[in-house]
């Protein structure tokens, strides 16, 4: 028997969603790493039957907030 999202306190399903990205992210014995982008747009795809689709915006959201920031900080380094 699946349970509701309500049955599924919101730290399980954010701990399901960083655990799904970074298994996806590594590289693993039984399938080659892919890219964060990738990562992200596979998780979206389970929004809603694996994953609770407002955590899954939320990750995407602080992904991308990070994503931005990684590459500022790169821009800054290179002097650009």
């Amino acid at each position: 028997v699946a349970a509701s999202r309500q049955e599924i306190p919101q730290a399980s399903s954010i701990i399901g969603i960083t655990e799904a990205f970074t298994a996806m992210t590594s590289e693993q014995p039984y399938h080659p790493a892919v890219t964060p982008s990738e990562a992200v747009e596979l998780i979206k795809q389970d929004a809603g039957k694996q994953f609770d689709p407002e955590m899954v915006e939320a990750f995407e959201d602080v992904i991308s907030e990070e994503a931005r920031e990684r590459t500022d900080q790169q821009e800054n380094r290179n002097g650009s």
